[in-house]
């Protein structure tokens, strides 16, 4: 059996993530809602919009899973990719939780989240690529590792998902900007991803044709809509730190600038080309 392979987070000088934090697709076609928390009984969700369509059965994932990944891949001691294709990632859980924002005891809570990922289905279509898929394969302790922040653990991506995230293109910023996302609203921080998905910038769209016309997000009454809205313009100076500005009318504009953007997934899997010697990370 051939040895797993080793892609290494790096960053470069000027403070940017050189390899994808996360990827455009999922945040095309509104894989992670534009909530922070579900309410009521868990429903399907399809959207299906000019990129694609995605399919997810009885749906928990929120913009505050969104996070978490980002957060595991910015905070990532060592990345793996097995031979089945599985990405696994070395984390300690107060790096991944800092990084967010977040209290770094709240170990219960991120474990509750992972979970979630474990257990959620995705079916994504597009021109190039279709998947079903869980997020999450399996989480355990690597005790092969010592770090002086705590416990080291292997976050395992499932293969299918896995390979999606290698061939989708990436999307890479500075790391320390996933606390200044993490801390908007729902609504917000999807409007931002999907902003950064987009090479080519967004020019004036109106708020909600980004979430109801693209994400296909549905408000229960009109009252509910411009409450939402009033939320995202409430933070219109919070958003700008991301390289975004909403005015006044809610039109979203958006101008890609140096460091924010695609990073070539065929660099990100030329890094995993290397060999690592020891034990693997997935059994």
């Amino acid at each position: 059996m051939q040895p797993m392979k080793q892609a290494s987070i790096s960053h470069r000088n000027d403070g940017i993530i050189k390899n994808p934090v996360t990827t455009v697709t999922p945040h095309r076609l509104g894989v992670f809602r534009p909530v922070k928390q579900m309410q009521g009984e868990l429903e399907d969700i399809l959207v299906e919009n000019s990129w694609g369509k995605c399919k997810l059965p009885s749906c928990v994932l929120t913009q505050v899973h969104a996070c978490i990944i980002e957060s595991i891949f910015i905070s990532s001691l060592k990345i793996n990719v097995a031979q089945d294709g599985a990405v696994a990632i070395l984390i300690v859980i107060p790096s991944v939780l800092r990084n967010m924002g977040k209290t770094t005891r709240n170990h219960t809570w991120f474990h509750s989240k992972i979970v979630e990922l474990q257990n959620q289905v995705i079916e994504i279509e597009t021109k190039t690529m279709k998947i079903s898929s869980r997020v999450i394969r399996k989480v355990f302790e690597y005790k092969n590792f010592i770090n002086e922040d705590g416990k080291v653990w292997a976050i395992v991506f499932e293969s299918e998902f896995s390979r999606f995230l290698l061939s989708d293109q990436g999307i890479f910023y500075p790391p320390h900007l996933l606390k200044v996302i993490a801390a908007l609203p729902g609504s917000a921080q999807a409007i931002v991803r999907f902003c950064w998905s987009h090479a080519g910038g967004v020019r004036g769209e109106m708020i909600q044709s980004i979430l109801r016309g693209h994400l296909k997000y549905a408000w229960s009454n009109v009252r509910d809509e411009n409450k939402c809205i009033k939320k995202i313009l409430a933070v219109a100076t919070e958003i700008q730190k991301t390289g975004i500005t909403i005015d006044l009318a809610g039109r979203v504009w958006f101008e890609r600038k140096y460091g924010v953007g695609y990073l070539k997934p065929e660099n990100f899997a030329m890094n995993c080309r290397n060999t690592i010697s020891g034990p693997g990370l997935i059994t």
